[in-house]
């Protein structure tokens, strides 16, 4: 980094003037043009470190779209593979719904069927007994 000119003779002139001895105003200047040297930078500086930023963030971005597309295209995949499990699904309890009503309504007829059976023996034992009791009395 190159680093801003502190001008030391003048520096230590000025705390001559002010009261202090030549080794006071030395050891002032040298901590000050230090501290001026390691810790502050130009307008160099900070374009530099503007355009590095700048680089970084374009390449952050771009590294982050790319994530973006292929967690887009996952998703789009898996919503698809969803989907079709979904439909799937969906047929197959279709299927079993009408399986069930075919079997419930087999079912039901054979039980209309027993009980229409049950009905008429009962039917023609009320027939049998109503005729007993005509011909009894």
């Amino acid at each position: 980094m190159t680093t801003p000119q502190f001008d030391t003779l003048r520096a230590a002139k000025t705390l001559k003037r002010g009261g202090f001895n030549e080794t006071q105003a030395e050891s002032v200047v040298h901590t000050l043009d230090q501290a001026v040297n390691e810790n502050f930078g130009t307008k160099t500086d900070l374009k530099l470190l503007q355009s590095e930023m700048k680089q970084g963030f374009t390449e952050t971005n771009a590294t982050t779209e790319k994530a973006i597309a292929r967690s887009e295209a996952a998703t789009e995949k898996a919503i698809a593979k969803s989907e079709a499990a979904t439909s799937n699904a969906i047929a197959e309890m279709r299927t079993a719904i009408a399986e069930m009503r075919a079997d419930s309504a087999q079912k039901s007829e054979e039980k209309f069927t027993t009980l229409y059976r049950h009905l008429w023996v009962v039917g023609a034992s009320i027939v049998v007994i109503m005729i007993t009791l005509f011909l009894v009395n």
